[in-house]
């Protein structure tokens, strides 16, 4: 039986190399996809294979605008069966942070091409709904990509990581850790769920971080993976503490990191 998880969370790693694809990319090269030539990189890999895939844009833009463009690939394209598991990959939450971006325009383009070429594709295809939204922050993206490089190369390591309200979309999401722990103190339910629409009513929250728990809500999704760049994090439910402890002691480490 070939395991499910294994070949979600790592597909990306099997775009080249060990692999049984015998097809290589027709339509897409690595590199910076701005958002015109991201969405033609989506629109070829559906128009190769319109039998597996569809396109479509969640239900809120960007604050410039721009479409959330996702695309999904199964024997069902555009409806749910049930039994068989959502799963679905983000990209680019940070707009600075690309590589995330790419490899995930070039998984669509392997599920594309090689749906009859690669059996675990095929199986992929057969068993599950994967959707794909190579960017959250198409805004950011662009701010990053039109900056100049200064005299050594370098861009701004900070411009374009939020959205174009300068929000760090990956902390905009509803604190469930402070609603759990609040509502311990307060003897109210001992977990973090809200109702949908007041936690959609949370103030401050950007129309990225709407579209994506409008489309949480709509989809029954069982499993996730939000790829970012630069380190290697993992991030839990409950992974925050009940106090400030943890900046406390960063912030003694960097005292004792100048000497003091």
């Amino acid at each position: 039986m070939v395991n499910i998880v294994h070949l979600l969370v790592f597909i990306p790693a099997i775009c080249y190399g060990g692999t049984q694809v015998s097809k290589p990319f027709s339509f897409f090269e690595f590199g910076n996809h701005d958002f015109h030539s991201l969405r033609r990189v989506l629109k070829a890999a559906h128009e190769n294979a319109p039998d597996i895939s569809k396109e479509y844009s969640l239900k809120k833009k960007s604050v410039n605008g721009l479409d959330l463009a996702v695309i999904e690939f199964s024997k069902n394209p555009g409806k749910h069966i049930p039994g068989v598991p959502e799963f679905k990959y983000v990209g680019n939450m940070h707009g600075n942070e690309v590589v995330g971006r790419e490899v995930l325009l070039a998984l669509v383009s392997l599920l594309s091409e090689n749906k009859d070429n690669d059996p675990r594709i095929s199986w992929l295809i057969e068993h599950t709904r994967i959707h794909i939204m190579p960017s959250m922050n198409p805004d950011g993206y662009e701010m990053a990509n039109g900056l100049k490089r200064d005299e050594n190369g370098n861009k701004h390591w900070l411009k374009g990581r939020a959205n174009a309200n300068n929000v760090d979309l990956n902390r905009n999401f509803p604190k469930l850790n402070a609603i759990a722990y609040k509502n311990e103190r307060t003897g109210g339910k001992n977990n973090h769920m809200e109702p949908y629409q007041v936690a959609l009513d949370t103030p401050g929250l950007q129309p990225e971080t709407k579209a994506v728990m409008i489309w949480l809500h709509e989809i029954p999704f069982v499993l996730s993976s939000n790829l970012h760049g630069g380190d290697l994090v993992a991030n839990y439910p409950y992974d925050a503490t009940k106090t400030n402890l943890h900046i406390i002691i960063l912030k003694l480490q960097m005292m004792k990191l100048s000497g003091f």
